[in-house]
């Protein structure tokens, strides 16, 4: 029973890391930037660095960004 259990909990976290998808992109920005983020029910991080860029990453666990998809 412990043993099918076990095989039970890899093939979960094997399937949720085969359907996590990711997308980037990078702006440049001039002068004091303004970023708003929002959101309804996710985690999200924000850092701050020395550079006149804004990079934005979204992760994905179970969905697909994209067409019928996020």
């Amino acid at each position: 029973m412990r043993r099918v259990l076990l095989v039970l909990i890899f093939a979960l976290g094997v399937t949720s890391l085969l359907s996590a998808d990711e997308w980037s992109k990078t702006y440049s920005v001039n002068g004091k930037p303004d970023l708003r983020v929002a959101t309804s029910d996710a985690s999200i991080r924000v850092s701050t660095w020395d550079r006149n860029t804004i990079e934005a990453r979204v992760t994905t666990e179970g969905y697909k960004i994209g067409e019928d998809g996020l």
